[in-house]
């Protein structure tokens, strides 16, 4: 079964903004997620030229400026292993095909990186042909047009379809839900929405980017003065600058300017440990026999492994065993990583762990100094960062970008009156910026690891605690809470 959704790409005020558009084709075309290009497409335009394409026929019909063009997705349900993946693509090609016709210049690619196989279709706002009216989507298109083509075409392929009437039944099941926060639990949601965050970051490579991997994993964005998401299954969103710490607007922002791998956090700064090795699915494998701590956690695993068993759309339905299961995961993780078997080990690690996050933020102190020092260059650095695009295309040959190319060479001037050159600005700011984005980065991952390794020193200290009490009791058995 295919489901799809439309997005809509950002709308300039004022004059045309291209980074929107750059950024939505190259996201769809990135070779890790296409097999190296061999599931990417061109429709009225070749994939490598698209963004000009695009552009030329907006200037042709004299509309560079409102709506940049339309990004749909369109999702298999059903396991990845269980779709092929050039049938897949060959749904999504006739699905362009049929639905943007001779009118749209559109690219397609289709994605493997996720649970399930999805394909992706960027295309312009305005029609390359006749005189170039510009895409008009209207409430209703949806239930009427764009996924009934996709049911109709499944059909073709003997797929499921997507019951209409189910989604109607289910839309007027939101509408009269009452959201019950003492009985949904906001922790809860808080805590998956940051896991998702930061799978959506490791995956990222900008803004735009990060915006469509969250709605990639179904979740709806709404903008205003703060961007609002909502997972699936809940009633009322989140503004990001509620999440605190490394989840807000302004933090995601900044640890997409240099995004690290998360089995990469802690290699730089941890001796301790040996290489962290990758587990398969949510129960680890085991290479050794178990002792300590750990037969206590992998016995609370495998119990809540069960839970794989259940598909990925429903995951809001059990978030509470979907929590525990990923907290044990993580603490089972940590003890292993760590060969840690004693409260001895535990107490060295949390020691060691204090150590780097202090001499992380010592580093990062020296290096937000030299920012610090030149305030007025730092300003005009981030505001030049911000027309790359429009400059590059500029020098390409685009006109209409004359009027950002002239503001950045502007600011430049500006930035040359404090005695800084463009280049010595590239060479203390970039730098710079780029050291601070991996420190943040890795120093979250110790304090990550510092909060598992204090709660299960905490938990242990509760289970002794209870133990005594049971044997103060004259029940001497071990007692575990499984």
């Amino acid at each position: 079964m295919a489901v799809s959704k439309i997005l809509h790409m950002g709308c300039a005020k004022s004059g045309f903004k291209a980074k929107h558009l750059a950024n939505a084709i190259s996201y769809i075309t990135k070779d890790f997620k296409t097999e190296n290009g061999l599931y990417v497409s061109g429709h009225n335009c070749l994939p490598e030229t698209a963004l000009k394409q695009m552009l030329n026929t907006k200037r042709r019909y004299n509309k560079m400026g409102g709506r940049q063009g339309y990004h749909i997705i369109i999702s298999f349900e059903e396991a990845a292993d269980t779709v092929d993946k050039d049938i897949a693509m060959e749904i999504i090609g006739k699905f362009v095909k049929e639905y943007l016709g001779k009118e749209f210049e559109a690219v397609y690619a289709l994605h493997d990186d996720t649970d399930h196989i999805h394909g992706h279709i960027v295309f312009n706002s305005v029609r390359c042909v006749e005189q170039g009216l510009k895409y008009d989507y209207r409430n209703g298109d949806w239930d009427n047009i764009i996924q009934p083509l996709v049911n109709k075409i499944c059909e073709e392929y003997h797929m499921a379809t997507l019951d209409m009437d189910k989604v109607r039944e289910y839309r007027k099941h939101k509408r009269d839900k009452t959201w019950d926060q003492s009985k949904d639990g906001i922790f809860v949601w808080n805590d998956m929405i940051r896991r998702d965050i930061d799978q959506v970051v490791a995956q990222a490579e900008n803004w735009d980017e990060f915006l469509v991997g969250m709605q990639e994993r179904g979740y709806e964005i709404k903008h205003g003065a703060h961007t609002l998401i909502k997972p699936p299954g809940m009633d009322k969103g989140r503004r990001l600058d509620t999440l605190k710490g490394d989840y807000t607007e302004e933090k995601i922002r900044e640890r997409l300017c240099n995004p690290m791998r998360e089995e990469d956090l802690l290699k730089p700064v941890l001796e301790l440990p040996p290489k962290i090795k990758k587990i398969s699915g949510y129960i680890p494998r085991r290479k050794s026999a178990l002792t300590g701590y750990q037969k206590i956690y992998f016995a609370r695993l495998y119990r809540l492994g069960v839970i794989k068993k259940q598909p990925y759309s429903n995951a809001w339905k059990y978030k509470e065993d979907i929590r525990r299961l990923h907290e044990l995961q993580e603490e089972y993780n940590f003890l292993s990583t760590y060969q840690i078997y004693t409260d001895h080990d535990l107490d060295n690690v949390l020691k060691v762990l204090a150590g780097q996050a202090k001499s992380l933020r010592q580093e990062k102190r020296q290096l937000k100094d030299l920012e610090d020092a030149n305030p007025e260059a730092f300003v005009l650095w981030e505001q030049i960062q911000e027309l790359s695009v429009e400059v590059s295309l500029y020098e390409e040959g685009y006109q209409e970008f004359k009027g950002e190319y002239q503001k950045s060479e502007q600011l430049k001037k500006q930035m040359s009156d404090l005695g800084i050159s463009f280049s010595e600005a590239v060479q203390l700011f970039q730098d710079s910026q780029g050291k601070i984005r991996r420190i943040e980065k890795v120093l979250a991952g110790v304090k990550r690891q510092q909060r598992i390794g204090k709660k299960i020193l905490q938990e242990q200290r509760e289970r002794l605690q209870s133990k005594k009490q049971h044997i103060d009791k004259g029940r001497g058995e071990r007692h575990y809470d499984l």
